[in-house]
């Protein structure tokens, strides 16, 4: 058998030096790792909630606006101004127009009812019948949707 050789003192502290110097680039290694996985990560969250974030506004400025818009058009009251040219000859007829502007004047909720109970009239539907507007283009969902029952409305720019 070989014979240990003892080391020493100088190499030892050496060898000790080395060693402790590889620890720390291991260590150094290790932590600028970890920094760039933890700026990854918060990076990764960052852009998801900023997509989150516009998601969210989109769909309010889309669905919330246009929902409004529709139903502010389709529910304001209709004003009904006096014409301003001259009045025909002949026998002159009192016009009340408060009371023609007070019959425009109806409640949000009758006028959105009786215009869809209305549209129900108009192409004999009953209260179970869907109703979907399809653009030309998806042939095969309107296909679908018209066996399983539904009603296609014709006119596309219907709210209903």
């Amino acid at each position: 058998m070989e014979e240990i050789k003892e080391i020493d003192p100088e190499e030892r502290r050496r060898r000790k030096e080395m060693r402790e110097k590889i620890e720390q680039k291991q260590l150094e290694h290790l932590r600028k790792m970890q920094q760039y996985k933890d700026e990854m990560a918060r990076k990764q969250e960052e852009e998801i909630r900023k997509k989150e974030r516009q998601r969210e506004k989109l769909q309010k400025e889309i669905v919330g606006d246009v929902k409004k818009r529709t139903l502010e058009e389709l529910c304001k009251p209709i004003e009904i101004k006096k014409p301003e040219e001259p009045e025909p000859k002949g026998p002159k007829r009192a016009v009340d127009w408060e009371y023609l502007n007070s019959l425009s004047q109806v409640s949000d909720a009758q006028v959105c009812i009786s215009d869809w109970d209305h549209f129900r009239r108009k192409f004999k539907l009953t209260e179970d019948i869907k109703v979907c507007i399809i653009e030309n283009s998806y042939k095969d969902s309107r296909k679908a949707l018209l066996k399983r029952g539904w009603f296609e409305n014709p006119d596309f720019e219907s709210p209903f």
